[in-house]
């Protein structure tokens, strides 16, 4: 079992996952849609990078490290289609780019959901 601390700050980010997933699902407008993918960004940087692999994560430290950095990665895909969405004029290529805001933010769930015990 993960550490209380490990614990809440995972099902943290989960909760900024899914108010992103959520926004991306829905009309809403880029001023709420792009300080959610940097609240994801910055909750990442400051809470998440820090943390360290236990023996008590469901998973191997080695897979650990391998769940971290695809998370590292899929959130710079994450920020780049923000800027392009925000950069996007087109009402359809908006659209595409919040499908993909989506998809980003769906793997980081899931990669939560593994390391939380909850993905097996």
């Amino acid at each position: 079992m993960l550490s209380k601390e490990h614990v809440q700050i995972y099902q943290n980010f989960l909760d900024i996952l899914k108010k992103v997933l959520m926004l991306s699902t829905t009309e809403t407008t880029p001023d709420r849609l792009i300080p959610a993918c940097e609240e994801v960004r910055d909750f990442f940087g400051q809470q998440i990078a820090l943390l360290s692999w236990d023996e008590h994560y469901p998973v191997s430290e080695m897979a650990w490290q391998s769940i971290q950095t695809e998370m590292h990665k899929q959130i710079k895909l994450l920020v780049t289609e923000t800027t392009f969405y925000q950069m996007s004029r087109q009402t359809s290529a908006k659209q595409q780019r919040k499908n993909k805001i989506g998809n980003y933010t769906q793997t980081l769930i899931r990669y939560c959901e593994i390391l939380l015990g909850a993905g097996d």
